[in-house]
């Protein structure tokens, strides 16, 4: 099978807007991470090719994405060391809130964007899948400048360019790395909704002059707070999004305080797991914008249901 880094480098004298195949490889690779986070006095988790058998573990695909096929392994169920599996490895298990952070770079620096927090909850048997974003959040001046060392710690490491994402969480005030998303990723939404620009423009100068352009994300006060949420159909059975169903989430499109995007065309069918739809809610406070998103998530999925159980009252007549 051919992974994503095959498909980078082999295109003769095109020129590659985004990263090299060398710098995804170590973008991606804990253990070198790792390894120079500690060098540079970062506190970083603890990661294994086998699993252990103490302590509470998180088995991790090195090319999934989106907490898809990642296990939580606790200490108090009954276990065995196992033997390394190709294709994953096990990190050391931290609780504590979940962070995005959005970075540019161009190869030897990087810039910060902004920072966002992170939804995610256990979805069939993965435990944590990404549901969604919030923020931008407003970090201490102290926190920022360590989420800078680490950005630069990744791009020295790697000689990534262009937008890049690191998943953290904060450990006493301090950032302990998850890892690392060489690419665009959903919180940059966030962010660019926010200050309603796009960031492209940051990544292609990035990426063709080696060269940073200003960013007002870290600075300045955002003016509104965003919070977005991926809608799955979580019940056993799929559901079909007909034209009644597929009208009112158009409805819901056009709004501008609350309004869904990523919308299923009429007639599509939706399987137990897989995503209906994306909500999105604006205000002052960010903690209200999450509980407007959280409310949509749950008025789409009853009207679903509803819809389903006529459909099936019907047919049983």
């Amino acid at each position: 099978e051919m992974c994503i880094r095959d498909r980078i480098d082999p295109f003769g004298d095109k020129f590659v807007c985004g990263i090299s195949g060398a710098a995804l490889d170590k973008s991606r690779d804990p253990f070198l991470l790792s390894e120079r986070i500690r060098e540079s006095g970062f506190s970083a988790l603890e990661v294994r090719t086998e699993l252990p058998a103490r302590g509470n573990w998180i088995r991790k695909s090195v090319r999934s994405g989106g907490g898809r096929g990642v296990k939580l392994l606790l200490d108090s169920e009954s276990r065995c060391s196992r033997p390394p599996v190709e294709g994953f490895y096990y990190q050391q298990y931290l609780p504590g809130p979940v962070f995005g952070a959005s970075f540019m770079a161009s190869g030897k620096r990087c810039c910060l964007l902004g920072v966002c927090r992170q939804h995610t909850n256990q979805l069939g048997g993965d435990a944590f899948v990404y549901r969604g974003s919030s923020g931008p959040v407003k970090m201490p001046c102290l926190l920022l400048a360590m989420l800078e060392t680490l950005g630069q710690i990744v791009t020295e490491t790697s000689g990534i360019c262009g937008l890049f994402g690191i998943d953290f969480v904060l450990r006493k005030g301090e950032p302990v790395l998850l890892e690392v998303n060489p690419r665009y990723t959903a919180s940059m939404e966030i962010i660019e909704r926010a200050w309603q620009q796009s960031l492209f423009h940051q990544h292609l100068t990035g990426v063709r002059s080696e060269r940073l352009t200003g960013w007002p994300g870290v600075v300045g006060e955002p003016p509104i707070q965003l919070a977005k949420r991926y809608v799955y159909w979580q019940e056993p059975w799929p559901v079909l999004v007909n034209a009644e169903s597929h009208g009112r989430l158009i409805a819901l499109a056009g709004r501008d305080a609350e309004f869904a995007t990523d919308i299923p065309h009429a007639g599509t069918v939706i399987e137990s797991g897989s995503p209906v739809c994306t909500v999105w809610a604006s205000h002052e406070q960010g903690i209200l914008a999450e509980a407007r998103v959280m409310q949509m998530e749950r008025d789409i999925l009853a009207m679903l249901k509803q819809k389903t159980a006529a459909v099936v009252a019907t047919a049983v007549q």
